[in-house]
């Protein structure tokens, strides 16, 4: 149906993105698949807009993901394949027990010397034997726990699901 101007829309639409002069109409609604052929396909270099748009898109993407998140990715995968890290993170568990006995005693040794108190040899003896069965439990505590937190870390990156019997022999941790 056409529609009979009788001025009151001359200028409104016309030269505008809506259509050219005269039309009161958008091209991309009077004409089907407009859009498709003059806004989507670039007839100067004949290539087609919105596909160069897509790859260059899936590009970018695939190229953002290999800087910022392929390192990422990287190192967890790294992490969770080290056979040694279980070992390492227990051996820095047992140091960390080592320098809070170490600690603790130097402070008990200067608080008794601070008051003036004096052990025997044999209660020197017997205390150093207390520390040391208490630091050797401590160890051993602090190394199975964290071999076994490493471990179960290491399986749930890779997937992993954990064995409810190592969760059994643990004291149901």
């Amino acid at each position: 149906m056409a529609y009979e101007s009788q001025g009151q829309f001359e200028g409104y639409l016309g030269n505008t993105i809506f259509g050219g002069a005269g039309d009161y109409m958008p091209d991309w609604l009077s004409k089907p698949g407009y859009w498709l052929r003059n806004k989507l396909h670039n007839p100067q270099d004949n290539t087609n807009y919105a596909a160069d748009k897509f790859a260059q898109l899936t590009r970018d993407q695939w190229n953002q993901w290999v800087t910022q998140f392929m390192p990422v990715e990287n190192t967890l995968i790294d992490y969770a394949t080290d056979v040694t890290k279980p070992g390492q993170m227990a051996d820095k568990a047992i140091a960390g027990v080592q320098g809070a006995f170490a600690q603790n005693s130097r402070t008990s040794d200067l608080q008794m010397k601070t008051s003036g108190l004096n052990f025997t040899a044999e209660e020197r003896a017997q205390v150093s034997r207390d520390r040391q069965l208490d630091q050797s439990l401590a160890e051993v505590q602090a190394g199975n726990s964290a071999r076994g937190v490493t471990v179960d870390r290491q399986r749930s990156i890779l997937g992993v699901p954990i064995n409810t019997g190592d969760l059994q022999m643990r004291g149901g941790r």
